[in-house]
């Protein structure tokens, strides 16, 4: 899940600015299809460190898809409500409808990404180690947990 994080995330400005109509275009070609045949809702999960550039993620993500079809939920620590509840409820309860994607703006994987960038390891995390059981992986497309 991490492996990505390992590679070399820069690219110069001008090459960006070459890629960035066919990643848009690509982007919006993969959403609309789902928009309009709602086969399953998307999860897009955005976290990282402070500062790393996650609002500008989102930004541009609202600029490059169908913004009616996209909802921005953004989580921190659990409030005394959520604290009452099963520790992923306020994710379960924000799900999107088929045919839409819900932004997840600090998610279920915030701890386990922190620990991981704080140690400095190159050894990925321990799949144990995610809040998110694989049932509730299976049970996630279709709402109902």
């Amino acid at each position: 899940m991490f492996e990505s994080a390992l590679l070399p995330q820069k690219m110069d400005k001008k090459t960006f600015k070459e890629l960035e109509p066919k990643l848009r275009e690509a982007l919006l070609g993969a959403q609309l299809p789902v928009i309009e045949n709602q086969p399953f809702s998307t999860l897009l999960l955005v976290d990282g460190l402070d500062g790393a550039g996650k609002g500008e993620a989102v930004a541009r993500l609202y600029g490059w898809m169908d913004a009616r079809h996209l909802i921005c939920n953004a989580y921190g620590e659990p409030m005394d409500e959520a604290r009452l509840r099963p520790p992923l409820w306020r994710y379960w309860r924000d799900l999107p409808a088929r045919g839409d994607t819900a932004i997840v703006f600090g998610s279920w994987y915030q701890s386990v990404l922190r620990d991981w960038i704080s140690t400095g390891s190159t050894k990925m995390p321990s799949k144990r180690r995610s809040p998110v059981s694989s049932g509730l992986r299976k049970c996630l497309p279709t709402k109902m947990c």
